[in-house]
């Protein structure tokens, strides 16, 4: 069970990472988050790309500009606008990760700490609301307390 809470921590941890493009080519269009500013670091496509179109290097064009053409063809109009906001170099140095959860980009115990602390005041909130609606439901009251548990991942036990 320990193993399922320490790749859970992963996982969140993993949610302040992003790809820093430089020349595209290690970053996969699908895989990788490499969008910063969406929220889940990777855009919504709108149809295939097309074969061999699965890094970003494919959708920039000579030296450092973005193919506009292909972006609009591969994906929303609002990715595409988030995507254009990521600057290019002209010295296309090689794909990187970078720590979105601080201004600078390293990482720190304190930008993690605060990530999560943010992730968990979200859950909080949404679970706050689930039992509210569940103790205003014209329920059995063990039905409330189940349909409780059952939400907030209680386990009862004797």
């Amino acid at each position: 069970m320990e193993w399922v809470a320490k790749s859970q921590r992963l996982r969140e941890i993993f949610s302040g990472c992003c790809r820093l493009i430089g020349d595209g080519t290690t970053t996969n269009i699908w895989m990788d988050p490499w969008v910063p500013k969406h929220p889940t670091f990777k855009p919504t496509p709108t149809c295939d790309p097309g074969p061999g179109r699965a890094w970003v290097s494919d959708f920039i064009c000579h030296g450092s500009q973005w193919n506009l053409r292909k972006l609009r063809a591969a994906f929303s109009e609002e990715d595409v606008k988030t995507i254009i906001q990521i600057p290019l170099s002209f010295r296309r140095p090689a794909d990187t990760w970078g720590w979105v959860a601080a201004k600078n980009g390293k990482f720190s115990i304190k930008s993690a700490y605060v990530l999560d602390q943010k992730q968990r005041l979200t859950t909080s909130v949404e679970s706050f609301r689930n039992c509210k609606r569940i103790w205003h439901a014209k329920l059995h009251p063990r039905h409330k307390i189940l349909w409780w548990n059952f939400l907030s991942e209680c386990r009862c036990e004797k």
